[in-house]
């Protein structure tokens, strides 16, 4: 492996970033959309699990990003 090749490890946790950030964006527009459309009582009651999930991914993209950069800078 050359020097100027991302590792597998850097190639996966730029796309779990890219995903991520589209789930999010995605996710704000359904909302706007909701409340838009005055259907923010289905929203309210998705949103607690909605952010639970959103709040254990982002844990887990952090530690992946401490990890690269621990492995990325010993490399």
């Amino acid at each position: 492996m050359n020097k100027n090749q991302h590792s597998y490890l850097f190639r996966f946790v730029s796309h779990f970033i890219k995903f991520f950030s589209l789930a999010l964006f995605g996710l704000t527009i359904a909302y706007v959309m909701s409340v838009v459309f005055d259907r923010l009582d289905l929203a309210a009651t998705l949103l607690p699990i909605v952010f639970d999930w959103i709040c254990r991914l982002g844990i887990i993209l952090l530690c992946l990003i401490a990890t690269t950069m621990v492995v990325e800078s010993l490399r």
